[in-house]
């Protein structure tokens, strides 16, 4: 009796209710002070993996939406001696710089 008067005054001056204490006492009831904290660091590090995950699943659909759109080549009206040079360019699609960014001139060969 004495204690029972005691809980409700502890739970009275702590906001609890008497359900959530026995949801306590079912979850952490026959657990040692060792055991509540090795199951706080395991929620930490679960909580640290989610978030690694969510960053490496975010990054991937960012690359997989990159990779997904249409990358067109050089314009019709460039000249086709800029179109293949640098040699990974006509490949890739990429841009190719323009002659007045290109430290190094347009060699033609030599015709016979």
């Amino acid at each position: 009796m004495r204690r029972a008067r005691r809980l409700a005054i502890w739970l009275a001056s702590t906001g609890v209710s008497e359900a959530t204490l026995y949801n306590w006492k079912a979850k952490y009831g026959g657990m040692d002070v060792s055991d509540a904290k090795r199951l706080k660091a395991l929620k930490d590090e679960n909580a640290k993996l989610k978030k690694l995950l969510a960053d490496q699943m975010l990054e991937a659909a960012a690359l997989k939406e990159l990779l997904s759109k249409k990358w067109y080549g050089p314009p019709p009206s460039a000249k086709p001696s800029r179109i293949c040079r640098p040699s990974w360019a006509c490949r890739s699609g990429g841009p190719v710089p323009s002659p007045q960014d290109d430290p190094l001139p347009i060699v033609q060969p030599a015709r016979d």
